[in-house]
């Protein structure tokens, strides 16, 4: 992947560092922290054959918060996830900030796991990262269900240990060539409409970013006395001449 398109991508929260522990806390500052698969909606239903899209790839991502940090969590994970085939590594070492950080990766049918257990320094909370997309490409439309279904059982083994949790979903396609920014707007409504959402806010500097609340979707973020649950954010690659299209619940983790 060239270095345009790894910056329009760097959404995943990465496993190597603390930088993302900075973003877990704000998140459950200001998510109401709660298991969301109440009504279920996919986000993936937001695309459809007709609309010349390409979907890349699809991932369901999970933060969480604990009082111990127990090794054995990512064991009981990623089995928990019918992975067995998997490896845990203490990446402390490699950090640059001090504190404890282990991480588990593995492979399932046409998934990729990874899973982290970070408790900095002198905080008395511990944070959890999980994560599973789609380890093929082109995207197939397996994903959904195994990735949920994963997701679940991840959520309640993290429940059942009175863990605080977060659960995010997200698609990534691509569309040939450059969209303007009535294109992006207009394709929104499409996406939007196919899952019943709203827009709330919109804005575009250089890329085009629109967030939006649906009743099917996850708790929403609260902003300004506005409710939102979805965004979409369209970023142009020069290099591959294509326009990334990324849309996420509750929100994107950029």
């Amino acid at each position: 992947m060239n270095n345009l398109k790894g910056w329009c991508n760097v959404a995943k929260i990465k496993a190597a560092g603390f930088a993302g522990l900075l973003l877990w806390v704000m998140v459950f500052v200001q998510i109401a922290i709660t298991n969301i698969f109440e009504e279920r909606v996919l986000i993936t239903e937001a695309f459809a054959t007709g609309d010349n899209i390409a979907v890349e790839r699809c991932s369901n991502e999970i933060v969480a918060k604990l009082n111990a940090c127990d090794k054995n969590l990512l064991g009981e994970v990623m089995e928990g996830s019918v992975c067995y085939d998997y490896e845990i590594e203490d990446i402390s070492g490699k950090l640059n900030t001090k504190g404890i950080c282990y991480k588990a990766t593995g492979f399932v049918e046409e998934y990729k796991i990874t899973a982290t257990l970070t408790k900095p320094e002198g905080s008395a909370d511990t944070y959890f990262h999980y994560i599973i997309c789609s380890n093929k490409t082109p995207y197939a439309e397996y994903m959904s269900d195994g990735c949920y279904s994963r997701c679940e059982r991840t959520m309640g083994l993290l429940e059942g240990k009175n863990a605080e949790t977060v659960m995010y979903s997200r698609a990534e396609a691509v569309s040939a060539g450059k969209m303007s920014e009535e294109e992006c707007r207009k394709y929104t409504d499409h996406l939007f409409d196919r899952i019943g959402a709203d827009v709330v806010y919109e804005h575009s500097d250089g890329e085009y970013i629109s967030y939006g609340y649906a009743d099917g979707l996850a708790k929403p973020v609260v902003s300004n006395r506005k409710k939102m649950n979805v965004q979409v954010m369209f970023c142009y690659n020069e290099i591959q001449d294509e326009t990334e299209i990324n849309i996420g619940t509750p929100i994107l983790t950029d």
